[in-house]
């Protein structure tokens, strides 16, 4: 089942979808972030009601930042408003938490929440760390924090490398700065309903020797509840391909010389581009592109892999429930398309 196109009902076009959020009632809670709306669509794909709407009032958001669904609870992050504001399925507002300035660090600053935990707590960041980068700063390791829900600053969970997340290149009086295009610090993956994060290293190989996948699994207060190490044969990054993105980039103004000097251009691809984890722990992990399908490993909630599931490239899984999957592609008119799959055991 697909929904949303070009041609459909406004309730049914996308432009920017940054979640797709399954809920245990058989809706799905779709946001998007550059139309600044939450939408809730019922078993079958049909829209039932908007939660939230673009504003500064109660119940509403400037910039759409995280989101989640805990229960039947839907929770928003908003970092211009530094709010985090929790709805019914319903849409009915349950409670605004504003973000308290961050504390045992030096500077002031504020925190930035990054999701809500079943337990009450939340995890986030320091509001500083992408800002250095952006400006030319070194990539420190970053700390994963764990957050009161408004915010304040009660423990750190872990400290994850950064390494090749973000470039800046100074050409005056412009500065170009965005993402890497082939990152390999880690991911940090949230399980709300579990109270768990997974820590993904996926560090891109030096050689054609089997190198590993590294996956830790914590709990909300820090503590492991189990490491692995999965296996995988690197696989090379075509020059061609690091060329085309060095040109597409010059469009910007930065010249092919420190365009080169700043991108990540490994030798081989990291291992991992992206992944996310259903409610009940199991963990999706879409691993290197530039085929015209893409592999996704799908491993239980104690870190063993446990199924592989071929896809096409422009397919982007996103949220999966019991034998339910939900991914975006873009339609004819490169508008994005939610669909759901089944999957056959």
């Amino acid at each position: 089942m697909a929904f949303g196109s070009s041609d459909g009902a406004d309730p049914y076009l996308f432009t920017k979808i940054i979640a797709t959020l399954p809920t245990a009632r058989g809706s799905l809670v779709v946001a998007d972030r550059q139309q600044k709306v939450v939408r809730v669509f019922g078993p079958a794909g049909a829209f039932t009601h908007v939660v939230g709407r673009e504003g500064r009032g109660p119940g509403e958001f400037v910039r759409l930042y995280r989101i989640g669904v805990i229960g039947d609870t839907v929770w928003t992050s908003d970092v211009n408003l530094r709010r985090t504001t929790l709805f019914g399925l319903d849409s009915v507002v349950i409670k605004t938490l504003a973000w308290e300035p961050a504390t045992g660090a030096s500077g002031g600053g504020w925190n930035i929440v990054e999701g809500l935990f079943a337990d009450g707590t939340a995890w986030g960041e320091r509001d500083g760390h992408s800002i250095r980068m952006m400006r030319g700063g070194p990539e420190l390791p970053k700390p994963i924090l764990r957050l009161s829900r408004t915010g304040g600053t009660l423990d750190t969970i872990a400290i994850v490398p950064t390494s090749h997340t973000m470039f800046s290149v100074v050409n005056s009086p412009n500065t170009t700065f965005g993402d890497q295009v082939f990152p390999d610090g880690a991911l940090v993956i949230g399980v709300p309903s579990l109270s768990r994060l997974y820590v993904v290293g996926r560090a891109a190989a030096t050689s054609a020797r089997a190198a590993n996948i590294s996956l830790v699994a914590l709990r909300s207060t820090g503590d492991t509840l189990w490491q692995r190490d999965l296996r995988y044969s690197p696989r090379r990054l075509e020059r061609t391909v690091a060329d085309s993105v060095i040109r597409r980039l010059q469009r910007s103004g930065a010249t092919a010389d420190a365009l080169r000097r700043l991108l990540f251009i490994p030798d081989f691809l990291p291992p991992v581009t992206s992944g996310f984890a259903a409610d009940d722990g199991t963990l999706w992990l879409r691993r290197e592109e530039g085929r015209a399908t893409v592999e996704y490993w799908i491993l239980t909630p104690d870190g063993k892999l446990t199924a592989t599931l071929s896809v096409p490239q422009s397919l982007a899984l996103t949220a999966a429930r019991g034998a339910q999957v939900w991914g975006v592609e873009n339609d004819a008119d490169d508008v994005p398309v939610v669909v759901r799959f089944r999957i056959a055991r």
